[in-house]
């Protein structure tokens, strides 16, 4: 079997007959799935190798991992076509619900940033109400960062100390911000965003562990 998967991995990295990367990764998860079923350590051994390989090819590795979780696991639709490739020798099925899994989820996660796009716009347009631009930029920074400090702040907005202070505090007084530790240790970050950071993080951990 070792020897299976090495010739399976070097066609992978080294194939020059332009075979589509989703193919060969799907090709990997039906072999993964037929000569190792998921049980175990073979489970979290699939996920990594698909999330690493996805990553090397310029993959969302996201949306390829909800497939390799676990045999069992897996949508009917795939379980399905993984047995009637089986039956018939023939991987064509599979390969097809493969795609046709991972285009559905293109489309899933379309709707949703063009949902979350709306959101932010609609938040801007309130911001631009109640704060100046500085606090606005910051609000927005915060949302895709975990935390800033004054003077990360100070010198982002080329602005003086006070000024710093004032808009920060401003902004902890409405509610938009919350802030830990003390004198030069003090940073500011949006409510629950931290402990969302931390528990993406531990849910990871115990994902692999």
């Amino acid at each position: 079997m070792r020897y299976h998967f090495n010739d399976l991995f070097n066609w992978i990295t080294n194939s020059t007959v332009g075979t589509h990367k989703l193919i060969q990764l799907s090709i990997l998860l039906y072999e993964l799935i037929d000569k190792a079923p998921f049980y175990g350590g073979n489970q979290i051994t699939a996920i990594l190798t698909l999330k690493l390989l996805s990553k090397a090819y310029g993959l969302n590795p996201h949306n390829i991992l909800p497939l390799g979780k676990a045999f069992f696991t897996i949508s009917e639709d795939i379980q399905s076509a993984y047995k009637i490739s089986k039956s018939k020798r023939d991987i064509t099925m599979f390969i097809e619900a493969i795609l046709y899994s991972l285009s559905f989820t293109a489309i899933e996660v379309s709707k949703k940033l063009t949902k979350e796009y709306d959101n932010k716009v609609n938040i801007r347009k309130l911001l631009d109400n109640e704060l100046n631009p500085r606090q606005v930029k910051v609000v927005e920074y915060l949302n895709n960062n975990l935390k800033i400090t004054r003077q990360e702040y100070t010198k982002m907005m080329g602005v003086s100390f006070m000024t710093s202070y004032r808009d920060l505090q401003e902004l902890l007084d409405k509610e938009y911000i919350n802030q830990k530790g003390k004198g030069r240790g003090t940073y500011y970050f949006i409510p629950d965003s931290e402990t969302e950071q931390q528990e993406k993080v531990e849910r990871e951990i115990k994902l692999y562990s």
